[in-house]
């Protein structure tokens, strides 16, 4: 099974469903961090320019993709003005079909708290990210 705090990824996952961006991924974890009964090894955020980040999230999320329970796929959102290299794109976040089997049971073994928890994010996954980042940012910023 994933490391302890890789976990908390697939749970999410399991939970919410497919996770469009990376920036979106990780608020969803600062949030359940913040507000959420998690119990055990967790991230470390620090703030940076689209506020809290984990560079740990990432990675792990590699390292999930590189064992086959997820799939990372990268989404071009648009064009700006034909140069390659200024293309937006997008990293989307799935189960793959072993990982949702990995993820239901990682999932089902969590506290009753920390289900609720996470499922108390879906609406901050359905929204526009613009919405999410404005509610993160004028909770926790820092003074």
């Amino acid at each position: 099974l994933p490391k302890s705090r890789e976990k908390w990824i697939l749970a999410l996952l399991h939970a919410l469903g497919r996770i469009s961006g990376s920036t979106r991924l990780v608020k969803l974890l600062f949030l359940l961090g913040k507000e959420g009964k998690v119990q055990g090894p967790f991230y470390e955020f620090e703030w940076y320019k689209y506020g809290p980040y984990s560079r740990e999230i990432i990675h792990d999320a590699h390292e999930l993709e590189h064992l086959g329970l997820i799939k990372i796929e990268e989404e071009i959102l648009e064009e700006a003005g034909g140069v390659l290299d200024d293309y937006k794109t997008r990293f989307n976040y799935e189960l793959t079909d072993i990982g949702s089997k990995v993820a239901r049971a990682i999932f089902e073994e969590l506290p009753q708290e920390a289900k609720m928890s996470i499922l108390s994010l879906q609406k901050y996954n359905k929204e526009s990210l613009d919405s999410l980042l404005n509610y993160v940012h004028s909770k926790y910023q820092p003074k």
